[in-house]
């Protein structure tokens, strides 16, 4: 079957939603690409630097209740992740550039589209590469260049490599009425889970944990979504790294429910003793369909469910052999699992919330494995999130060459940048001294240039 964006361009036109990035995000500069026809390297890295650069300008402050990087960086991933998820095999969708951003699951994603999050939105930079680059390509491109930065902020962590596997050749699709209602309910569990990620993504349940930890970044916020809250601390908030599958086992969790008072919206909010300002807008949560992975027991028919359950979910200690860190048990007597109940569940004995030991579950082991190995997690969501991009589009292409063009297509930074950046944004010494002019777009020339005074012979600041 054709993907859902060639049969759409083979219709009658029809009148454009308001509420379609293609719609919002109108190319400036020419006629905007619907295909990519082609891309090199170069080109691809242009875009990735000048996303980079823009996180970048970002202030690098984190507090419980603002942290500008981390939810301009949870924004755009989870606009790249609202494109892809609407997959559905036989009807189409997937990341072709398009989600009904009139939709209640995609309220808030306007900030960063077009509107300006923290003065900054994703359109700034699609302007430069409109006429090159599909939307459905720059936005799978975007998540990337958000990933790929943020990534950089954890101390000796894997690299993530997405230009040796990324492909070109998605087509944007203009109209998308249906896209915004086949996202996951986080009302429900692990089988909104299986439902959207396994069934209609063809993901495995490891490949769908470990898609799921883009949630380390970013906030929901009541005004968009109806929840309320941070999946990490302040210190990894801005990080993307294993900490959502290490807090997800290593801390105690409670019902948090009518949030906002709204019964239609209920979380899971930090229960362990040890957590100064667990409720109120300092609090870290987990939704139904986080949870679960780690607490779902269908062999006892069991799911997890914030309006339902009075209970704890926590895991034993000895179940979490391989983790290091510190454990929201850890206070009394580690060997004694009502102490260990306490510590983790506000002091109180009470009813366990699906499983405390670990078998027999569909993705615990997973999420065990990416709790102790941050290098695990990132290779199976490499893997998940190249087949979740690739969906149902055909006659993709890699990347090809630089050939003879230039960095000399894009300007020079729309904003500042920062004096000491942290991370180090470019590898100076890559191409240099011999290919540089070629080989760096002008994003990476300003950089090098102005930090490490490499690449400003043709390249003034």
């Amino acid at each position: 079957m054709a993907p859902r964006a060639a049969v759409l361009l083979a219709m009658p036109a029809v009148a454009l939603s308001a509420g379609t990035p293609y719609e919002l995000l109108p190319c400036r500069a020419g006629e905007a690409a619907l295909t990519t026809q082609n891309l090199t390297k170069c080109e691809y890295q242009h875009v990735v630097d000048a996303l980079t650069l823009e996180w970048a300008s970002l202030s690098t402050v984190c507090t419980p209740e603002d942290c500008e990087q981390a939810a301009w960086a949870g924004c755009v991933l989870r606009m790249a992740g609202h494109d892809f998820m609407d997959f559905e095999p036989g009807k189409g969708g997937g990341s072709d550039g398009c989600t009904n951003m009139d939709a209640t699951d995609n309220a808030g994603l306007s900030t960063c589209l077009h509107e300006g999050l923290h003065g900054r939105t994703l359109d700034d930079i699609y302007q430069h590469a409109c006429t090159k680059v599909s939307l459905a390509d720059f936005f799978v491109i975007a998540g990337e260049a958000i990933m790929q930065a943020t990534r950089a902020l954890e101390p000796g962590a894997q690299p993530l490599d997405f230009a040796s596997t990324f492909k070109y050749g998605r087509t944007t699709a203009k109209t998308c009425a249906e896209a915004g209602h086949a996202l996951p309910d986080p009302e429900g569990a692990c089988d909104e889970v299986e439902r959207v990620f396994v069934q209609n993504m063809g993901l495995d349940w490891r490949g769908a944990a470990a898609l799921m930890g883009v949630h380390t970044l970013g906030k929901a916020h009541p005004e968009n979504s109806g929840y309320d809250g941070w999946w990490s601390d302040a210190e990894n908030m801005r990080k993307f790294n294993n900490d959502y599958y290490y807090t997800m086992l290593m801390r105690g969790w409670m019902p948090d429910k009518a949030v906002g008072g709204n019964p239609a919206k209920n979380q899971w909010r930090r229960s362990d003793l040890k957590t100064p300002g667990s409720v109120g807008p300092a609090r870290e949560l987990m939704l139904n369909t986080d949870i679960c992975l780690a607490y779902d027991s269908p062999a006892m028919g069991y799911k997890m469910s914030a309006r339902d359950d009075t209970c704890c979910a926590w895991t034993l200690k000895r179940s979490l052999d391989g983790i290091e860190g510190e454990y929201c048990g850890e206070v009394g007597n580690v060997e004694d699992p009502e102490q260990q109940h306490r510590d983790c569940c506000d002091g109180e004995l009470g009813a366990d919330c699906g499983r405390v030991t670990g078998e027999n579950l569909k993705a615990f082991r997973h999420v065990k494995d990416f709790a102790a190995n941050d290098g695990a997690w990132i290779a199976a969501f490499q893997a998940a999130w190249t087949k979740a991009t690739e969906n149902g589009v055909s006659n993709l292409k890699l990347l090809e060459s630089c050939g003879g063009g230039g960095g000399g297509s894009y300007p020079v930074p729309p904003h500042p940048m920062p004096p000491t950046p942290m991370p180090k944004l470019f590898d100076c010494s890559v191409e240099y001294p011999h290919n540089w002019q070629t080989a760096w777009s002008d994003w990476m020339k300003s950089w090098c240039c102005k930090h490490e005074s490499k690449g400003c012979a043709q390249h003034v600041i």
